[in-house]
């Protein structure tokens, strides 16, 4: 049974397999990292926040605030998706049943990736219509539907690394994702500020802070999926 386990599946399960020991305890550990995690997205966002209104302007800003629920809402439909697929991946894990596993990786990436385009084209679609709804100042239209279009391209991005984390934290792997948002953000951050204040007038504008977005999403993408081929 021991040689039909992945290499990578060895090292999660005995060095963070939380179904052993105490277990609230184990909970904490596993926990501890997704929270931080959490905190340093957030901690993005802020500064994020504050690079577009000093350097780039209230305008931008406006524009960039007006596009926050339509591209949450892709978000969090990725996040709730990835999830689910990792369900099958925990439990398959946790009854070592390590085929099945792999094969749920595996319909979890074509599925990721059937997904990551599918939303893009509709988001790409639907931005303009979508933000008339929300009833979108005219002066600051344009400039949303040019950052939110930027955004919706990344979709793929976000779903792979949604996809990976969610996978790793399966195996018992929350320290990775954690490390992957804290390096995404320092790295977001510095490009956004780079681009941000070097940018023009319009969509350069919203081109700079989507660039930010860009660095912070595939910077920890590559990061987690390296450590998910190694897993498997």
């Amino acid at each position: 049974m021991h040689s039909d386990i992945p290499k990578g599946a060895q090292i999660v399960k005995r060095e963070q397999n939380i179904t052993e020991g105490v277990i609230w305890k184990q909970i904490l550990i596993f926990f501890f990292p997704i929270l931080m995690g959490t905190f340093f997205q957030q901690m993005y966002n802020t500064v994020d926040t504050i690079i577009v209104g000093r350097f780039v302007g209230t305008q931008a800003l406006a524009a960039v605030g007006a596009t926050d629920w339509i591209y949450w809402l892709i978000l969090w439909t990725v996040g709730g998706l990835t999830g689910a697929f990792a369900t099958f991946v925990s439990r398959s894990f946790g009854e070592e049943n390590y085929k099945d596993m792999n094969k749920y990786i595996a319909s979890s990436v074509v599925l990721c990736a059937i997904i990551g385009g599918l939303l893009t084209v509709l988001g790409l679609t639907c931005a303009k219509p979508l933000l008339l709804l929300l009833n979108t100042p005219a002066d600051i239209l344009q400039s949303a539907v040019t950052y939110l279009s930027i955004m919706v391209l990344g979709t793929p991005v976000v779903t792979g690394y949604n996809m990976a984390g969610s996978i790793l934290r399966a195996l018992g792997d929350g320290k990775s994702p954690m490390i992957a948002m804290v390096i995404a953000g320092a790295g977001g951050s510095s490009i956004g500020a780079g681009s941000s204040s070097g940018a023009g007038a319009g969509a350069m504008q919203e081109a700079g802070e989507a660039a930010g977005q860009y660095g912070q999403q595939a910077t920890p993408e590559t990061f987690l999926i390296g450590l998910l081929v190694a897993a498997i």
